[in-house]
């Protein structure tokens, strides 16, 4: 509010949009007590790509509940397990945990982003296993990417994870055989 003052900016304000629900709710009430004509309910928006990630992982705590009529996709398809049909779809009924499978993969994430090295010796176990991988899939585990494109990146990277989960002896973040 003290910078909106300083450059004379607290009437222009059209609309507010941060990357966080919680803060964006906090924003809207905070500038509608403080600016005269700013009404947050119009004024304030949410960031449709984390809203889009909530939503991807509520639909993943219900995988694993679709009715077994659905069709079966093929497990052998050019992404495997990883692919969209079988992440909607139980693949030959293996009843995959998908958020478990996210939930470890940002946990992994989050110990290769504490130290440099860490990161910098899974980019080498990437880069040892896979000649023709470009540096950005690499990369991908460590963004803030969609739920998709970290399962994507996941079965990509399927043997890079493995070999480096356990040569660091990381069962938390090791996927199973099936997974």
């Amino acid at each position: 509010m003290k910078v909106l003052g300083i450059y004379n900016l607290k009437s222009s304000i059209v609309c507010i949009a941060t990357d966080n629900a919680s803060v964006n709710l906090q924003m809207a009430s905070e500038m509608q007590n403080q600016l005269p004509g700013f009404c947050a309910d119009q004024q304030a928006i949410g960031c449709m790509a984390h809203t889009i990630h909530l939503a991807a992982q509520d639909g993943l705590k219900t995988l694993g509940e679709t009715p077994e009529e659905l069709a079966t996709p093929n497990v052998n398809d050019s992404h495997g397990l990883m692919s969209l049909t079988n992440i909607i779809n139980d693949p030959d009924g293996l009843h995959l945990n998908y958020s478990s499978i996210v939930s470890r993969r940002s946990k992994l994430a989050t110990y290769l982003k504490q130290s440099p090295q860490r990161c910098e010796k899974f980019i080498t176990t990437i880069h040892l296993l896979y000649d023709d991988l470009r540096p950005t899939k690499a990369v991908t585990l460590l963004s803030h990417v969609s739920t998709y494109e970290m399962l994507n990146c996941t079965w990509t990277l399927k043997d890079a994870y493995h070999h480096f989960c356990s040569t660091l002896n990381l069962q938390n973040y090791q996927l199973s055989a099936i997974e």
